[in-house]
């Protein structure tokens, strides 16, 4: 905090759980740190649903995961956990780190080459789901990055991050709060995603 210069921060957010460590104990010293006032809420990301409910008893505030067409793998299970436990949901990478703008549908020369939309079955479903983006995108005149975002917005979080390199950038992805999509539109994306998100190995959960 004196590096922050700061008193308090708003949100502590724990990321990415060690399946070796006991994640309670850590969570139990970040709640005292809301007892000291030196933080006013907590947070966990990517955090399985299964370990979520072993914590209930302690002051979660915010539960932060992927609102991505290319990870939708117990996004239902999260939103009712959420709305049940009075939680507030935070979606992360609503453009798939960028894939779902259309601009690499072959494998990029970079880590995101490792994703597994690249191998095996998903593939050609990867490739289905982009086809499916720029249609409805050319159907409603916006961009595929445009309308990945407005799904993702459909999808009952509070709040939805995104990254934005320039402000060029940006502006077009806040637009998206004036357009929508039907029900027919979003059970076509909703069924593409499903079948993709099935041939990832049960180690990305």
């Amino acid at each position: 905090l004196d590096r922050l210069k700061r008193t308090s921060i708003n949100t502590l957010y724990l990321h990415w759980p060690s399946s070796s460590v006991d994640l309670r104990p850590i969570v139990q010293s970040a709640a005292r740190l809301i007892e000291q006032e030196k933080v006013h809420h907590l947070g966990l990301s990517n955090t399985p649903l299964s370990l979520v409910q072993t914590l209930q008893d302690l002051p979660i505030t915010f539960l932060q995961v992927p609102c991505s067409l290319l990870w939708t793998r117990g996004l239902e299970e999260y939103k009712q956990y959420a709305k049940k436990q009075g939680i507030s949901l935070v979606g992360y990478s609503p453009l798939g780190l960028g894939l779902l703008s259309g601009k690499y549908p072959e494998k990029p020369n970079d880590r995101r080459g490792d994703l597994y939309v690249y191998q095996g079955t998903a593939y050609p479903i990867y490739r289905e789901l982009l086809e499916l983006l720029s249609f409805l995108a050319r159907k409603k005149s916006i961009s595929m990055a445009q309308l990945a975002l407005v799904w993702a917005r459909s999808q009952d979080f509070e709040t939805v991050l995104m990254g934005a390199h320039s402000p060029e950038q940006l502006s077009p992805l806040l637009e998206t709060d004036t357009f929508s999509l039907d029900e027919g539109e979003k059970r076509l994306l909703d069924e593409v995603a499903g079948r993709l998100c099935a041939c990832a190995p049960p180690s990305w959960d």
